[in-house]
């Protein structure tokens, strides 16, 4: 089946894979028997080796053997496993601001979360309508994803631990431009050492780096989302060089 695990509230679209199934009104889908009980709801014919049916609500978390029927009274015995998990929550993000150019890590908190969804690659974040890899973060309490570029504006933040079912929770931050407004000083020896402090909004903190005019870029560090610093490089020669802060991937 897949994905091989969705939330105990049910609603899991599923795929069941497997061979010589056919079309019927009573085809079935049974979740669990013996002594966690059976659920059996509807399942619909896609072809010969897939059908699909939709989870049902169970009391706990648990692992359920997925079995297929044709006329809703004999089942088959192969047993496609499908863990039930924890309910998945989001309860805040931060930082509440981040870089319309995308970028940002985004440490997203809640609970829900596990390793195993991680491992199977099931674990993202949705940011409005861009889906994203996530990463567990240490203690299992979040999950760490980068934002994506998007339009300036509030964006909502929701996770998914099966890469199909996402929360519902309307957490979001703020997706804002990054503008540099201000440099001090504005002058330094062609010989570099000079740290320049850069004032503005918006300002990405992560991988950000500057680059005076040609020059490689060197590394910045971002104080908060309104001042930067960086150390001018030495330069070939004297003269005005424009200045930037960003991500240079």
């Amino acid at each position: 089946v897949l994905p091989l695990l969705g939330p105990v509230e049910g609603g899991t679209r599923l795929t069941v894979l497997g061979s010589h199934f056919r079309e019927s009104s009573s085809l079935a889908c049974r979740f669990g028997i013996g002594e966690n009980g059976g659920f059996s709801v509807a399942a619909r014919f896609l072809s010969s080796s897939q059908l699909e049916c939709v989870s049902p609500v169970v009391a706990g978390a648990s692992a359920r053997s997925v079995e297929v029927s044709f006329n809703g009274q004999q089942f088959s015995t192969g047993g496609a496993a499908y863990t039930y998990a924890q309910a998945v929550a989001v309860s805040s993000v931060w930082p509440v601001q981040g870089s319309a150019e995308g970028g940002t890590p985004l440490t997203v908190y809640g609970s829900g979360f596990t390793a195993a969804s991680e491992a199977l690659g099931y674990l993202q974040c949705r940011l409005n309508g861009t889906v994203v890899r996530g990463q567990l973060a240490s203690g299992g309490e979040a999950v760490v994803c980068r934002s994506a570029a998007v339009a300036a504006g509030y964006v909502s933040v929701e996770v998914s631990t099966n890469g199909l079912d996402f929360t519902s929770d309307g957490v979001q931050y703020e997706s804002v431009w990054s503008v540099v407004s201000g440099v001090a000083p504005r002058s330094g020896p062609v010989t570099g050492g000079t740290v320049v402090t850069l004032t503005g909004t918006g300002l990405v903190a992560s991988g950000a780096r500057c680059r005076f005019g040609a020059s490689s870029p060197v590394a910045a560090s971002v104080d908060s989302a309104s001042e930067a610093r960086c150390v001018s490089p030495p330069s070939g020669a004297p003269g005005w060089a424009a200045l930037e802060l960003r991500r240079f991937d």
